[in-house]
């Protein structure tokens, strides 16, 4: 065959495409040349026809193996690109997703406040709270969550992108972390809501890697997290201020019906770009 750069990277597309979509495989291709043979895809472009480094080929040829295992790149490689920077992730904590970005710039559209108190629930790799103390440097921004390996992941990506974050380990179903003073005028939280009963429909690099305390609710409770943050949001967020909460797309209505049940008003279902509805916001 030929060993050129351009040629591994055809043959890693090709081989991607059994697992995922050709814009995905070619994107999972460019961040193995930037990660094995530190290139930009500019710098790709202009050295494609030379020869492969003999030097890389166990490394390319490594990643290649678990790649083709499933195993997502992020979790290779051992960061992922959310918003504009650079988090570490490992399989402690979720890949950060496209659809979580809307999450984070709907939040920043929304409040313009110089001063702001927000708490983000249930944190995972702490992309969202990072994202937003880097647009809003003046904001008090607080982030929980259940697992302190995961909060040791979120802390580190906040010291490396510096972002000043106050982080505490929390269950938001038994709160113990804040006393009934501590108020807030924005909670965000992204829980898990796939029901479990939907495991075998995910797709292996998903349900195979991902941590699925971060994924799955209770199959006879799939909004269970979703009660205890508007009951959490009920003590501690100030009046008028707004709830944010990523959503499953086929529960917007039982959410929102929800939130209504638990006082709180102006309910609004927000779609992602793809159509599917993903957001759901509440006043208090």
């Amino acid at each position: 065959m030929s060993e050129t750069i351009n040629s591994y990277f055809n043959q890693l597309v090709n081989k991607l495409k059994t697992i995922y979509s050709d814009n995905e495989s070619e994107s999972i291709a460019f961040m193995v040349v930037e990660h094995v043979l530190n290139y930009s895809k500019f710098r790709y472009s202009e050295n494609r026809s030379q020869p492969f480094p003999k030097t890389k080929k166990g490394k390319w040829k490594t990643l290649e193996i678990r790649l083709l295992n499933s195993e997502p790149i992020q979790y290779i490689i051992g960061e992922a690109d959310f918003f504009g920077l650079k988090f570490k992730v490992n399989n402690n904590v979720l890949i950060p997703r496209q659809e979580t970005e809307e999450l984070v710039q709907l939040i920043l559209s929304e409040n313009n406040s110089e001063k702001i108190k927000l708490l983000d629930i249930g944190t995972g790799s702490g992309c969202i709270p990072v994202s937003l103390k880097k647009k809003r440097n003046n904001w008090d921004i607080y982030a929980t969550d259940i697992s302190n390996n995961v909060l040791k992941i979120a802390t580190e990506n906040a010291t490396e992108n510096n972002a000043e974050i106050t982080f505490l380990q929390d269950d938001i179903c038994n709160s113990v972390a804040f006393n009934s003073d501590n108020k807030f005028d924005v909670i965000v939280s992204n829980p898990p809501y796939i029901p479990i009963m939907e495991i075998d429909k995910m797709h292996r690099n998903v349900k195979d890697f991902e941590p699925h305390l971060a994924l799955f609710s209770p199959d006879d409770n799939p909004l269970i997290f979703y009660q205890h943050i508007a009951e959490f949001s009920q003590i501690h967020l100030n009046k008028n201020g707004t709830l944010y909460v990523e959503i499953h797309e086929k529960f917007a209505n039982e959410v929102s019906r929800l939130f209504k049940n638990k006082e709180l008003k102006n309910i609004n279902i927000i779609n992602d770009i793809n159509e599917k509805a993903r957001i759901v916001k509440a006043n208090y």
